[in-house]
């Protein structure tokens, strides 16, 4: 069942797509989408039933913190995971991010099977899916360390025409740097605000 819708999207045609958790105990839980027609009724012709509910990895901690819609009618949902067998020697989570088809099953062409978790820290705090479908996310700690921002090609790859490999580290040496807004300007450049971790001071 879903116990906690924090993710909506309402469709042009008034049917809402839902994305939360799945809580099997304090630990452990799955990742849920359901899409429901425009009367609230579960709509059947996304996984049978209307919803679906997916596994980032066996013994995970999923969360969804975004989702989009694409153009094509895929949804890409943005989150985080960890391992539960390691909570308590690495309790920071891992960035992930999974691609659904219009009817529910997962999208084999985004990572060969439809989930990416990327090897970096922290959770994804915003994303933004760009008019050549590639993909720019921020990748936020939750244990000290600096913000990350991170570019995807549509298969889920790292954009390596990107920052570093596909991931462009902080301009700025200040510890504790978070970046929490993102925006694309018309010319393609990337705008980004956050804050560090004094009582004063913020850019």
């Amino acid at each position: 069942s879903l116990n906690d819708f924090n993710c909506g999207i309402s469709l042009d045609n008034g049917k809402i797509i839902l994305t939360g958790n799945s809580f099997f105990d304090y630990l452990t839980s799955n990742l849920c989408v359901a899409k429901l027609n425009s009367d609230g009724s579960f709509d059947t012709s996304f996984n049978g039933d209307g919803k679906t509910e997916i596994f980032i990895e066996n013994q995970s901690n999923d969360g969804a913190q975004k989702s989009i819609l694409l153009s094509d009618g895929k949804l890409m949902v943005f989150g985080s995971t960890f391992s539960a067998n390691n909570y308590f020697t690495n309790p920071d989570r891992s960035p992930s991010i999974i691609r659904i088809n219009p009817d529910g099953t997962l999208d084999s062409s985004f990572d060969n099977d439809g989930k990416l978790i990327l090897n970096q820290q922290g959770i994804i705090s915003e994303a933004k899916v760009l008019l050549d479908n590639k993909i720019i996310l921020i990748a936020e700690s939750r244990f000290g360390g600096n913000s990350r921002i991170i570019k995807l090609n549509y298969d889920g790859s790292l954009d390596n025409s990107f920052g570093t490999n596909g991931i462009a580290t902080p301009l700025v040496s200040l510890n504790g740097l978070l970046y929490r807004n993102l925006l694309i300007m018309e010319d393609g450049k990337i705008m980004i605000s956050g804050s560090y971790n004094t009582s004063i001071t913020s850019f």
